[in-house]
Order: C-alpha cells, then sequence, then structure tokens
C-alpha cells in the first residue's frame, strides 16, 4: 500500500512535464532503489518504446533515460537531465550497495557521489541516438544535485574503476582519432585519470593504437 502511493505521487509530480513534448511516446517509473543512510530514493525512468526527441530518433526500447530522486521526509525532487535525449547505460555508487544494519564497513572519500555510463550525443550525426555514439561518464551527488560529466568528447567510454587510495579514477576510453564518427580497431585505446580532488588535473596517462601494422 505504501509503495502504491509512492508511485502515484510520482507520476502526479512529474507526468505533466513529459506530456509537453508531443514527441516523446511513453515511458515509465522502473523499480526504484533506497539511498544507504539517507531519505533519497533512486527512481529509474524508462523508455517504452524508442520515440524521436526533436529530429532524432532514439533507440531506448526497455533503457533508462532518465532519473528521478525523491526525498518522502521532505518531499524534495529533481530529475537527474533536464532535458530527454539520453540513455542512460548504467549508474554504480556506494550508496546504492545493499548493507545489513550494524554494517561498520570504511567508506570511500567518494561515498556521496554516484556514477552514470550515458550516451547523449549524436556524434556520427546520423539522426539516431544509439550504439554507435559514445558514452560518457558522469557523476552527481546523491540527490543528483552537481551532476558533471568526467570523461572528454570524442572518447567513447569503455571501463572505468575506483582507486581509493588515491581518490581518482582511471578509466579507458576509444579517442576518435581520424575523426570518422566512429569508434573501431582504426582509432586509439586511451588510460584516462580522473582527478575527484581537483578535477581540472584530469588527464591522459598514455596511449595505445588499437590496430598495429604489420612490419
Amino acid at each position: 500500500m505504501k509503495r502504491s502511493f509512492l508511485i502515484l505521487l510520482l507520476i502526479s509530480l512529474s507526468l505533466p512535464s513529459f506530456a509537453q513534448d508531443s514527441k516523446i511516446r511513453r515511458q515509465s517509473f522502473d523499480s526504484y532503489r533506497e539511498l544507504d543512510s539517507t531519505s533519497y530514493l533512486l527512481i529509474p525512468i524508462e523508455w517504452d518504446n524508442s520515440p524521436r526527441v526533436g529530429e532524432i530518433k532514439v533507440a531506448g526500447a526497455g533503457r533508462k533515460q532518465n532519473i528521478f530522486f525523491y526525498d518522502p521526509e521532505t518531499e524534495e525532487n529533481r530529475f537527474l537531465f533536464d532535458g530527454r535525449m539520453q540513455i542512460i547505460e548504467g549508474y554504480k555508487g556506494h550508496l546504492l550497495n545493499s548493507r545489513y544494519k550494524g554494517d561498520t564497513s570504511k567508506r570511500p572519500l567518494n561515498k556521496e557521489h554516484i556514477y552514470y555510463s550515458v550516451i547523449n550525443q549524436d556524434y556520427n550525426e546520423d539522426k539516431k541516438l544509439d550504439s554507435n555514439d559514445p558514452s560518457y561518464l558522469y557523476m552527481s551527488r546523491f540527490d543528483g544535485t552537481g551532476l558533471i560529466r568526467l570523461t572528454p568528447e570524442s572518447y567513447d567510454l569503455q571501463t572505468y574503476r575506483y582507486i581509493e587510495r588515491s581518490n581518482i579514477i582511471l578509466a579507458t576510453l576509444t579517442y576518435d582519432e581520424n575523426q570518422d564518427g566512429k569508434f573501431n580497431n582504426n582509432d586509439t585505446a586511451v588510460l584516462y585519470k580522473i582527478d575527484l580532488n581537483d578535477l581540472s588535473k584530469s588527464k591522459e596517462v598514455t596511449k595505445l593504437r588499437l590496430k598495429v601494422n604489420p612490419k
């Protein structure tokens, strides 16, 4: 009963803003997640089909389009992204981990942040938003504020890992070095350091040509 009331409340808060765009077809709420040690709920919004946003067709059926953050104690709420042209491929964060009461395990320096891999640029200009476009790494606070992109344009995110001791993220990216709008074996693999202490110090560490020409 409690959950049904929450879903109805969220629908009343959110659906009017979506209805303003006649080119957006159907969207739905996915299962919500409680954020550990906070009163916030993280509620993904899914595409039910593959709509058009402006001139761009989004290959989004069954994939996450946005995330709604809601605090039922204060009624504070917000969407992660202001617009609708994105596919959220995944998200991770310490506060999303399942915990048992009394768990005293050490929390990392980045405990208040959530990380998202997102496709939101028609990079190859084919009027489609799909897996041929680059995935970027984003970060926000646990309440959905402070959203920022961590990886540079023209780089496709492959993997990333948080290094607690240094409070950095090491990401492996593919760089579209020949600027042909594709990310393939003709391009370059890049090891990229994201400095969470000072994002202005984030930089490319080293790179490798994906295709090695035979001698």
